[in-house]
């Protein structure tokens, strides 16, 4: 086994009933001795949801001392994370602590949704879990780095699904809630209806990719998008319960009163009530990065921030810094004669460093 072979074998210990894992005890061994730190890492972190307590088998559990990481020092990559994850499943005190390594994000892209993960987190303590969080941003800032494009387009949250819709699918489909985020590119028809859906980042667990494609079917494109379909929105679609109840409302009518109106003239500009300051990626610090983010954030009468348009932006990394915090911060409604309405503004994230 080849370290490329990590993606392959983590989705196959995504896809293994929690009853059937007992029969890859032989690739488990395997992989918990391989040179490469994806495949071992993949196998710690899975033998962490489903090899609770302190019975693993012996042959198994002789790999397991036998590796690198409990050999060696642990908790500074993502195989030294799934390790002590591991030994925290099985009722040990915590040895290291995990939140340098989880808020700088794993190499392997899905180490900080495969942690957010009910189960997990309660092995984390709160600043391992916010940290994992964190390492998200980073993540995020990875696959913009690689598909520059995406930074140009629109970022928004599922629209024009009946309220609950979501954490209904989720529910249904033991996705588990969670700190993290599903990311999708979806290009529409002219209708407005979801044509094709490519994600590009997904909780593991049962379900979750199926949950998530899902929920994007029955989406549909803002009706202000429409005709003008031919370019694809990134949707972003978080799993925490916040983010579920704070969920876009079905869509208005053009030229309604509920159509979102640009702040200006009789509308002013909601007062924020909740910030989420933007995480400096650690990279961009070390490389001296500084710049402006600038974003045109749709607001929901509710105060949810619901789409959200890149401006302007000097790197990617700052970009996904600068959306993953947008995303987060709430609003007063805004209201026009008495009713609350959605809201465009326009709104500024800087990064500066201090010398």
């Amino acid at each position: 086994m080849r370290d490329k072979d990590a993606e392959l074998w983590t989705a196959v210990l995504a896809a293994c009933p929690a009853a059937a894992w007992p029969g890859l005890q032989g690739l488990h061994e395997i992989t918990l001795t391989a040179p490469e730190a994806g495949l071992r890492e993949a196998t710690f972190e899975h033998l962490a949801l489903m090899a609770k307590g302190p019975g693993l088998p012996a042959r198994l559990a002789e790999a397991v001392a036998h590796s690198p990481e409990a050999l060696g020092d642990t908790g500074r990559d993502g195989a030294g994370v799934g390790y002590e994850l591991l030994r925290r499943a099985q009722g040990q005190p915590p040895r290291v602590p995990l939140a340098a390594a989880l808020r700088a994000g794993s190499p392997r892209p899905n180490l900080a949704y495969f942690v957010a993960h009910p189960e997990l987190q309660l092995l984390l303590s709160a600043e391992e879990k916010e940290a994992a969080d964190l390492g998200l941003t980073s993540q995020m800032g990875d696959l913009l780095r690689e598909r520059p494009a995406l930074a140009k387009g629109l970022f928004r949250t599922p629209s024009s699904l009946p309220t609950g819709f979501e954490k209904a699918v989720l529910t249904t489909s033991r996705c588990r809630l969670g700190s993290t985020t599903a990311v999708a590119q979806v290009l529409y028809r002219a209708d407005g209806r979801a044509e094709k859906i490519a994600i590009l980042a997904a909780p593991e667990g049962e379900g979750c990719k199926d949950a998530v494609v899902a929920i994007l079917t029955a989406s549909s494109a803002p009706l202000w998008r429409l005709p003008d379909v031919t370019a694809p929105d990134v949707l972003l679609l978080r799993l925490d319960d916040e983010s579920l109840e704070c969920a876009a409302p079905p869509n208005p009518a053009v030229g309604s009163p509920t159509e979102a109106r640009r702040i200006g003239g009789t509308i002013t500009p909601p007062r924020k009530v909740k910030d989420a300051p933007p995480v400096y990626p650690a990279y961009a610090r070390q490389q001296g990065i500084q710049g402006v983010v600038i974003i045109d954030a749709e607001i929901t009468p509710t105060g949810c921030v619901h789409a959200m348009r890149m401006l302007h932006s000097e790197h990617p990394g700052l970009a996904a810094a600068a959306l993953t915090a947008v995303g987060r911060w709430r609003y007063t409604p805004t209201l026009l004669n008495g009713v609350a309405v959605p809201v465009i503004m326009t709104v500024t994230v800087n990064f500066r460093l201090a010398y």
